[in-house]
């Protein structure tokens, strides 16, 4: 159907939105977190945002974009992903710079880490593990939550980490 130019019938339109809305995601994860950065920026200051958190954060997504860049699949289905783990290293070296600035470096350490990680995983790393590992995010992400609601919880305010 849609080799014969009819975009708007059935199977075809199918496609078509999900391909709009797999784009449509990808898009807005390129900005979603954008407004964090800007007021941890303003307010030189990232109480309140949790490190363990963001790195923990950083693992689903990470692993995510290798497993399906891996497997290549479409950019549209696995985008947001890369955007996610770009914000969360922006967001992990704010972190330092604002809240530990005598340990700084070690924000690079772990952006590196990370990158180091995604080159290895995107390559060398055997599919089974990498399937292992994409299937161990949904723990992490709950993890990641956890600790930052538990950082919350403790420090009674959200810091910087509310828009």
């Amino acid at each position: 159907l849609c080799r014969t130019g009819i975009l708007l019938y059935g199977e075809c339109l199918s496609l078509l939105l999900s391909k709009i809305i797999g784009y449509a995601v990808v898009a807005g994860s390129m900005f979603f977190k954008v407004p964090q950065v800007q007021k941890i920026v303003s307010k030189r200051s990232a109480r309140g945002v949790s490190l363990l958190s963001t790195v923990l954060e950083a693992y689903p997504a990470l692993t995510v974009f290798a497993f399906s860049l891996r497997r290549g699949y479409p950019l549209n289905t696995f985008g947001d992903s890369f955007f996610v783990l770009l914000f969360d290293l922006i967001i992990i070296m704010l972190i330092y710079r604002y809240e530990y600035p005598n340990r700084v470096s070690v924000s690079y350490l772990i952006t590196a880490g990370f990158v180091a990680a995604c080159g290895v995983m995107c390559t060398v790393l055997p599919i089974g593990l990498l399937e292992t590992m994409q299937a161990t995010s949904i723990v992490m992400l709950i993890a990641s939550r956890v600790t930052q609601i538990w950082a919350n919880y403790s420090a009674q305010s959200t810091g910087e980490l509310s828009i």
